[in-house]
């Protein structure tokens, strides 16, 4: 074992490297760490193909992986400041003992009948809640901020999970969609259970929704009188979950390593830059990668830390205070990752926007996830996303003009610019930011006319009815939100006649984004008090839809006329119509018939039928709007409307109830 003493460059003690040689042939060569500009680099050499990683401590007891992977031409290399919060730090490297044994594979299996899904939308809270078959509840909470635009999220339960490397296989768990979203704010998953939890053994886990790349995470185990739970903070949506682990099963998946990509890159993440900028995409493309791959092994050390220390009742669980040893070593360690892994890659992505957009996703979610776990004496500095928002933004609009200038107009860049301008605003980015100027960018890009509509419609209904022994229960849920602006427009100029006067006619073309979800369910119960507490009879209908795509034909039509312009023959109005996006249909039902057994000692027993159908066609959910004179503005240059109000809304064809329909159409005249 080679051993190197470095003192550092500043008065916070030193840093130890310890090199460990698992293999007889070919060890791994960790370079003597160098110390400048208060950080320490630290570069491991090996074989090519092999997998290896970095680990380091703060006491030579308990090591955590910094760094890992399969080693190609170059360096496993980390970079991280130095620290006053420890007085040494101490890094080894290691050649995986197993051989280079990579993120175990599963195969997951989803129950079709819990399944629940729920309008994600910028400025506001959501929770979403589903029952499972194990009568664990679980429960996706994101917080204000999450996503930059309206989302169709999915959560499903996991029925199974095949190929666990622990005895006892899945506790609970959950697969979430769409599936490698980044969020802005990291979500909770929580899992609540109805019985006691065997809470010292539990650890949590992540894999593609596929069942590749499955590794620890971290989480808070609460046991004690009242409550039972596993708490899980998601930052990129994928399958979750959480199962009892014996210490030598919970070290064994710790020991492995992210595989090497071998699958060809995903679709581009910014389509509408991609043309112009095709090397910026794919550069973006790698840094998401890049994040990905090196967040896992991260997650996974902090996990097993967690999870031993809990396993070694170092950890105390009844409650979920972060005041602990362990909880600020994981901290400590996210905070190494925030420093080498985002902030360093901030001046590589402010060069292009697609670079912008990749990497702001990160930085926002560790700052939150430092909120959240009580990080918050690290950090002295302005956030590095104000940066990235600001610098971002205008970056943003200097390649959405240059495109425009050299490719000619093409409107989908002028949507990004809104995108960047919306998440300016959410974040309270202020003037200190500068200012876009989409004079400029609509005259390079946009048609004659241009404007942005926005329509939603949300639900919520709740009815009782009792006659005689029957119970009715019926609950509904609905959101729709769709986001468009002007792709193109014609503008029809009518002279006068006897039989009307002079008036314009303008059509547009419109292309966007819905979606929509709904969820509803019936609950009919007939009561006989022979088996007290149970229903003799129960039937439980759920019925759940939801849609999300792209609409590249939005026909707006409008007719207006000079102001004061009186007409019998000529109205203005304005119409709005679309053929919707396809939405999926499913159906599940549970009919429960409980009688008294025939033998007088025994209780009740309880018949259940299940079933249910599924259409992934089931139809369209479209758009229709019409205002007549008195509801729009106009003038020479500008159509606005402004709309909210009630909207009739069906729970099946007897019962009726009002959602509210709001819509914002601003149009105006560029050129």
């Amino acid at each position: 074992m080679n051993r190197y003493f470095v003192p550092q460059a500043v008065s916070v003690a030193a840093c130890f490297a310890l090199v460990t040689l698992p293999s007889p042939a070919a060890p791994p060569r960790l370079e003597v760490p160098v110390v400048a500009n208060n950080a320490i680099t630290v570069r491991l050499f090996g074989d090519v193909g092999v997998a290896h990683r970095i680990e380091a401590s703060t006491n030579l007891t308990s090591w955590f992986t910094v760094a890992g992977g399969v080693l190609g031409d170059g360096p496993l290399t980390i970079q991280q400041p130095t620290s006053g919060t420890f007085p040494w730090t101490f890094f080894r490297g290691v050649q995986d003992s197993t051989g280079g044994a990579t993120f175990p594979t599963v195969q997951p299996q989803v129950d079709t009948n819990a399944i629940a899904s729920v309008v994600l939308v910028p400025d506001r809270e959501t929770t979403l809640q589903l029952p499972t078959a194990s009568q664990a509840v679980l429960t996706l909470s994101f917080p204000a901020g999450s996503v930059s635009q309206p989302t169709l999220v999915t959560l499903t339960s996991l029925a199974s999970t095949a190929g666990l490397p622990n005895e006892q296989g899945l506790l609970a768990g959950a697969r979430l969609e769409p599936a490698g979203l980044v969020l802005l704010a990291p979500a909770f998953l929580q899992i609540d259970f109805p019985e006691p939890i065997d809470a010292q053994h539990i650890s949590s886990f992540a894999f593609n929704n596929d069942g590749g790349d499955l590794h620890l995470v971290p989480d808070v185990v609460t046991s004690n009188i009242t409550t039972q739970r596993v708490r899980i903070l998601v930052q990129q949506l994928r399958s979750h979950g959480c199962g009892v682990f014996t210490l030598p099963e919970l070290r064994s998946l710790a020991a492995t390593v992210p595989p090497a990509r071998s699958a060809p890159s995903r679709a581009g993440l910014h389509a509408d830059m991609a043309g112009c900028y095709p090397e910026d995409e794919k550069e973006a493309k790698a840094m998401q990668e890049e994040l990905e791959d090196r967040v896992r092994p991260r997650q996974q050390a902090a996990a097993a830390i967690l999870g031993e220390e809990r396993q070694k009742q170092l950890l105390g669980y009844l409650d979920e205070s972060a005041g602990n040893a362990a909880l600020f070593r994981v901290l400590q360690d996210s905070e190494n990752f925030y420093e080498t892994e985002i902030k360093s890659r901030i001046p590589q992505a402010l060069e292009s926007c697609a670079g912008v957009q990749t990497l702001t996703p990160w930085a926002l979610g560790f700052e939150r996830q430092r909120q959240l776990l009580g990080a918050g004496e690290f950090q002295t500095e302005a956030p590095l996303s104000n940066e990235l928002i600001c610098g971002g933004a205008l970056r943003c609009q200097q390649q959405a003009v240059e495109c425009c200038r050299n490719q000619g107009g093409d409107t989908r860049l002028v949507q990004t610019l809104l995108g960047i301008e919306r998440q300016r605003a959410l974040l309270g980015a202020g003037a200190e930011c500068g200012e876009i100027s989409f004079d400029e960018v609509m005259k390079e890009c946009a048609p004659d006319w241009f404007g942005t509509l926005t329509i939603r419609v949300a639900g919520r209904y709740l009815n009782l009815e009792t006659n005689g022994n029957w119970r009715i229960r019926r609950t509904k849920q609905s959101d729709m939100v769709l986001t468009a602006t002007v792709l193109s427009a014609k503008v029809r100029t009518h002279a006068a006649s006897i039989f009307a006067p002079a008036y314009t006619n303008i059509t547009c073309v419109l292309g966007g984004q819905q979606v929509s979800s709904d969820d509803m369910e019936k609950l009919d119960q007939f009561w006989e008090f022979s088996c007290q507490g149970k229903p003799a009879q129960q039937r439980r209908d759920h019925w759940t839809s939801s849609g999300q795509g792209s609409l590249p034909e939005i026909e707006l039509d409008a007719v207006i006329l000079a102001p004061n312009t009186p007409s019998l023959f000529i109205k203005p109005y304005l119409r709005v119509t679309d053929d919707g996006v396809p939405i999926d249909m499913r159906w599940f039902y549970e009919e429960a018939t409980t009688t008294r057994s025939p033998f007088s000692d025994e209780d009740c027993e309880t018949t259940i039928t299940t079933g249910g159908t599924y259409d992934p066609e089931a139809g369209g959910a479209g758009i229709l709007v019409y205002a007549e004179a008195e509801a729009f503005t106009w003038t020479a240059d500008t159509i606005q409307y402004s709309f909210s109000g009630p909207e009739s809304m069906r729970f099946d064809f007897e019962h009726l109830f009002e959602g509210t329909r709001e819509v914002q159409l601003n149009l105006r005249r560029v050129k």
